[in-house]
């Protein structure tokens, strides 16, 4: 799929005849969002900043389809809200809803891991470097806003990155 800025290396790609789009990415090396060769696969890749956290301790899941079952890999579910509330922080514009969206997604895994799997996003913050936790802050702070009425333990342990 080519770039909107001619002669960029596109980082998007649409399989012929199906309704397929993958978008390759992989962890920034400097500048974030640019492209990012990958020898490998004789392509490029959108570089996403602290994406290689996202990518340590992955979890075994399931995929489930109509006629099959897929093993597949996923983020660790606290790495991911960790993730999402810094990815809070990047997007310009307070009337974004793609930044919306991310402060309510890493919400909600908050009250789902506060429930009986706490610990997950207790290791997640811990293992965060200063900077990422630095940028997680402001949506950390916006999130326990968010929860501190109905979901009082879920804030408290967004406490510990706000």
């Amino acid at each position: 799929v080519p770039k909107l800025k001619r002669g960029e290396p596109s980082t998007s790609f649409k399989v012929r005849g199906r309704n397929l789009m993958v978008d390759l990415l992989v962890p920034a090396r400097g500048e974030s969002y640019g492209a990012v060769p990958v020898p490998e696969l004789g392509a490029h890749a959108t570089g996403l900043p602290h994406f290689a956290y996202l990518l340590k301790a992955p979890m075994d899941s399931a995929l489930l389809g109509r006629d099959r079952i897929v093993p597949i890999v996923v983020p660790h579910p606290g790495r991911y809200c960790v993730h999402k509330l810094a990815v809070y922080s990047l997007r310009s514009g307070k009337d974004n809803p793609k930044r919306e969206k991310d402060l309510h997604q890493a919400a909600l895994l908050a009250v789902a891991m506060a429930e009986d799997q706490d610990y997950m996003l207790a290791e997640a913050i811990a293992a965060a470097a200063t900077p990422l936790r630095a940028m997680a802050k402001a949506g950390a702070q916006r999130a326990r806003k968010l929860l501190e009425a109905d979901h009082p333990e879920a804030a408290e342990q967004l406490a510990a990155l706000a």
